[in-house]
């Protein structure tokens, strides 16, 4: 295969572009408004109301209340959303040197693939994230500008607004834009400073002009990990104010040791685990850390169960029914769904993405001198990054919350294996005893 690039004509490109076009529509058409889960629609509340908070994106809720939340207005947001995605999905497949007509195929297969549709067409932070961390990979395949860093850091940041997790991956992006852009050590520490100058203006903006209320969301993972710890000691180490009942008997009927959502946000209120804020989150902090430190098997014994629930796979479709705000095509979705849930056995683990990356990235590294190689194997060493990160802060399993990994293994794994597609025929040629006669290309994928 020829990988050093097709030389794209303007015809190519207007239709490969409008090819994608159309099958992000098509994609999407049957989610359409979006399938709004619960996330979404506190931000469309709160933008229809004028008053925010920061336990989902409070930015966004403001841009909303000047645009004018409605339905419309979610079906423009998930419609974009998906074209992005599938936009930079096929603009890497033609940059890998395919023809027209087999990017537009793949491109196709990188939508309609399971894994990928499932959340394609959701109104979800995870699936935005997805679609700005794509449009980075692109920006870092595209061209050596210097001045583009900025770009990247402006779309990270968003990320980071979006999904406050992704701020532990501003080093790693630092280095990837170091190592991915003839080592400027100037550029990447650039790159982190313009981060962090992004990062505190957007919180003088909500914090501050704003007067967005602070519910401090992280709450829920000490209170997760002390409720778990206390649970296997038999000892109890919430506090009062987070926990009014203080008996043990009460945490054990409503704890769940993959879920926080039983014991903090059913019913009744009273035998609930509460959220806290101000001098209760710093007691609970104090005492997270102690219990961590006092009992580090229950603390690695609670990450472990609700880790493995999530790379099980959980809510591979959240929410199934989105009635919130009105499905336009409710007997069309519910098909679509049953398609994905069709294979959910098969694709719904994260433990696919996970190991499948790791055998992409050492497969990609032995050819690492292969054209735009060093990209390919900086997001798929991403792809396992993110799906690592999660670990000491998850709080309730859902496939969302790794769709990021799961869209950049896929882009990437189809590519290699078309790519590489001699070599992966003759491999299987090997093992089954096959021989085939005459290649299928006189230029063999990766040479």
């Amino acid at each position: 295969m020829n990988i050093s690039g097709n030389k794209t004509t303007g015809s190519d490109f207007w239709i490969i572009g409008l090819s994608s076009i159309l099958i992000a529509i098509f994609a999407v058409f049957p989610y359409l408004p979006g399938r709004v889960n619960y996330d979404v629609l506190d931000i469309y509340k709160e933008s229809q109301i004028g008053l925010f908070r920061d336990w989902h994106v409070p930015f966004m809720s403001w841009l909303w209340s000047k645009i004018g939340p409605s339905p419309e207005l979610i079906a423009a947001l998930t419609t974009l959303v998906a074209v992005i995605i599938v936009g930079c999905g096929s603009f890497m497949f033609h940059r890998a040197g395919f023809k027209r007509h087999h990017t537009i195929i793949l491109t196709f297969v990188f939508a309609m693939i399971p894994p990928v549709y499932s959340n394609l067409g959701a109104s979800s932070k995870d699936t935005w994230v997805a679609a700005l961390i794509m449009l980075m990979m692109v920006l870092s395949i595209v061209t050596q500008r210097r001045g583009l860093f900025i770009l990247r850091a402006l779309l990270l940041c968003l990320a980071i607004t979006i999904r406050p997790e992704m701020v532990l991956l501003v080093p790693v992006f630092a280095v990837m834009e170091y190592v991915l852009f003839q080592r400027r050590l100037l550029q990447a520490g650039a790159f982190a400073v313009l981060c962090a100058l992004l990062l505190i203006a957007h919180n003088v903006f909500i914090y501050r002009v704003l007067d967005t209320q602070r519910t401090n969301p992280e709450s829920v993972i000490f209170l997760f990990d002390l409720a778990g710890i206390s649970v296997r000691t038999d000892k109890m180490l919430l506090p009062p104010r987070a926990f009014p009942p203080q008996d043990m008997e009460i945490l054990k009927k409503h704890y769940n040791k993959y879920d926080i959502v039983p014991f903090i946000w059913h019913l009744p209120e009273d035998e609930m685990v509460q959220t806290v804020r101000g001098e209760a989150l710093r007691e609970v902090q104090k005492r997270w850390l102690q219990a961590i430190l006092a009992h580090p098997l229950a603390y690695l014994s609670t990450r472990k169960d609700v880790a493995l629930e999530h790379f099980i796979g959980s809510a591979m479709i959240h929410p199934e029914t989105p009635d919130m705000i009105g499905l336009y095509f409710p007997k069309l979705y519910h098909s679509t769904i049953n398609y994905i849930l069709l294979s959910r056995d098969v694709f719904g683990s994260h433990f696919l993405p996970f190991i499948g990356s790791l055998i992409v990235l050492w497969f990609l590294w032995r050819r690492r001198r292969d054209r735009d190689q060093p990209v390919f194997i900086a997001y798929i060493s991403l792809a396992i990054i993110y799906e690592l990160i999660w670990l000491p802060l998850l709080a309730s399993p859902n496939y969302r919350y790794g769709y990021l990994s799961v869209v950049l293994f896929n882009l990437i794994l189809i590519l290699t294996l078309f790519r590489y597609r001699d070599y992966f025929l003759g491999l299987f040629a090997r093992i089954f005893g096959y021989r085939r006669q005459k290649p299928l290309s006189p230029r063999a994928g990766g040479k």
